[in-house]
């Protein structure tokens, strides 16, 4: 038994967290594996929402990566 839980795949694919409603509306049922109880707080609503969230530093990095053409075309 203890072989089959080492070599479920369930913990490396974990239910994405849209927004801080129930079951992180990942399903309008109640999914087969629990929820974090973080989605209240960590979720892509507030990622979007969020101007110091990661998503959006990684956005002002793309834009300022995109003003430039030796950042696009350069061999690092």
């Amino acid at each position: 038994m203890s072989n089959m839980v080492l070599s479920a795949r369930d913990h490396g694919r974990p239910h994405v967290h849209w927004d801080d409603s129930a079951n992180a509306r990942f399903s309008s049922c109640v999914p087969w594996t629990k929820v974090n109880d973080n989605y209240t707080y960590i979720n892509v609503q507030k990622q979007v929402e969020g101007p110091a969230s990661l998503l959006s530093f990684w956005k002002e990095c793309l834009k300022l990566r995109n003003l430039t053409k030796i950042y696009l075309f350069t061999d690092f």
